[in-house]
Order: C-alpha cells, then sequence, then structure tokens
C-alpha cells in the first residue's frame, strides 16, 4: 500500500452538476471506507493534514483545490463533473481503477511548475500563487491598459492591449490558447508572455524560461483588474507593478492513465481534425 492514508475531496461550489457530484463523493467514500482511508469532504480539521487532494468537478474546481494540494504539499487528482475537464481529467467509470493504481504505486506524479505574482500597490506588497495564469485587465469601460514590461532589466517594447497574460505550461491551454497563444507541454519549465487584443498587431506570444523574471508596470491613465487562475483578486492602476517569477513551490499532478496530454488535446481541443 501506498502511503495515501488520508484524503480531501474538494467538491465543486457553483451548484451545477449536483447529481453527477453527489454520485462521485458517494463512490469516493465508498472506496476510503473500504480501504479504511480517512477522508474529509471541502474543509480539513486543524489536527489534520492530507495525502492526497482529489477535485470533484471542472477546471475551475481543480484550480480552487490545487492551493490546497500546493499547501500541504501533497498529489492532486481531478475528476471530471464539469464541461471541458481539462485538468480534471479522471471520467466516472475510472475512478475505482484510478485509485486503486494510486495506492499500490503505480501512478507517476507530475511536477508542474508554479509561478508567484508579487503586486506592488501603494507601498504594500501582496504574493499570489498562479497555477495557470496571471493577467491583468482593463476595465470595461475604460481605455486600453499600457504595460512597461522587462526582464533582468532589459526592457521589452510597451504593450498597449486589452489584457496581459503569463501563463504557467499548465495553463497554457487555458486564456492564453483562447488568443492565439502556443501550447506548451505541462512540465515544461518556462512560461508564456501574451496579449489580449493589442494595439500593435506586430506583438505575438513569447516563451520565456521560468529562471527570467517578468517586471510589469501599469502606465497611463487606464486601469483595471488582477485576476489570478480565473479570481477577481483587486483593482489595479497606474504606477502599480506585478513582479512574476517561479514559485519555489510545484503542483504535484497525477494525470490519467487511460489518455496521454495529446490525447486530451485531440478530445477536448480536437487537435488535428480536419474541419
Amino acid at each position: 500500500m501506498s502511503d495515501f492514508q488520508s484524503i480531501l475531496i474538494a467538491q465543486r461550489k457553483d451548484k451545477r452538476r449536483v447529481d453527477t457530484v453527489r454520485e462521485i463523493v458517494s463512490i469516493l467514500s465508498a472506496f476510503c471506507e473500504k480501504h479504511t482511508i480517512e477522508y474529509f469532504i471541502d474543509v480539513v480539521p486543524p489536527t489534520k493534514t492530507p495525502s492526497l487532494v482529489i477535485a470533484v468537478g471542472g477546471d475551475g474546481t481543480f484550480l480552487n483545490a490545487s492551493r490546497d494540494a500546493i499547501t500541504y504539499n501533497v498529489p492532486i487528482l481531478g475528476i471530471n463533473a464539469g464541461d471541458l475537464g481539462f485538468l480534471a481529467e479522471i471520467k466516472i467509470s475510472e475512478i475505482e481503477e484510478e485509485l486503486e493504481d494510486i495506492l499500490t504505486n503505480k501512478r507517476e506524479i507530475q511536477e508542474r511548475m508554479v509561478m508567484r505574482a508579487s503586486l506592488k500597490k501603494g507601498g504594500i506588497k501582496d504574493s499570489f500563487l498562479v497555477v495557470n495564469e496571471m493577467m491583468m485587465m482593463r476595465d470595461l469601460d475604460g481605455p486600453m491598459m499600457n504595460y512597461e514590461i522587462s526582464s533582468r532589466h532589459q526592457k521589452l517594447p510597451d504593450y498597449r492591449c486589452d489584457a496581459i497574460i503569463v501563463a504557467t505550461p499548465t495553463g497554457s491551454t487555458g486564456y492564453n490558447l483562447s488568443v492565439n497563444g502556443p501550447i506548451l507541454f505541462p512540465t515544461e519549465d518556462s512560461f508564456i508572455l501574451n496579449a489580449m487584443a493589442p494595439h500593435a498587431l506586430t506583438h505575438r506570444p513569447i516563451v520565456m524560461p521560468s529562471n527570467r523574471n517578468l517586471e510589469i508596470r501599469i502606465k497611463g491613465s487606464g486601469g483595471g483588474t488582477l485576476i489570478i487562475d480565473g479570481r477577481q483578486i483587486t483593482t489595479v492602476a497606474p504606477g502599480d507593478e506585478v513582479e512574476v517569477t517561479r514559485a519555489d513551490e510545484k503542483l504535484l499532478f497525477i494525470s490519467s492513465s487511460h489518455r496521454t496530454f495529446f490525447d486530451i488535446l485531440a478530445e477536448k481541443l480536437h487537435l488535428g481534425k480536419r474541419m
């Protein structure tokens, strides 16, 4: 048997797919009881530490639960009870087989890069872990935002755009892909700088090595919102700065044994399909 002696089951919170979520949690609970594994639903008691996190929902649920996995430094498995299921890879019919493999140490655990976004705003500095992407987006009723960007004191051309995106390899198939950014293999050690609706059509996505920090400063008169992994964090304004670095933490990811990353690209994004 493996070291997975306790499991945190994190359910989706938006009240969608309630019956499916309930069915999956019932399967997980029965499995844990059969194997005498302690389990917690949504909340871990203060004196306890899980050895595995299971996210039950869509990719949003997975991203929320990933913070628990990073905090406890334990692996995370995603079971799909959502729409796309790019990160929540496991289907309901595969649950017991996958968990049996995990318990018998038959599964590889991927180490995926996580970023840290440090916001300097009005003399105050806050730091946020980023699993998918960091984005600064303009106010809908405001002008384009103007960004001054540098890396190791090397200045990039200024960006004027609706939003600036810095995505991890895991997040390369998220917002980054929707604005024509490249797909990175999820265990790559790099990140992507991309722009949404840039004023200059010559701006193109840039893949950066993760050891090159990015410093992004807002210029001009336009303000907006800092968004981390789809969550609105705070407003940002001219003069505010965000430094993006590779985090010391890692996301320990258990992928499906039934399909590869390329299978998922073909299934979810129809990669290579003739239209």
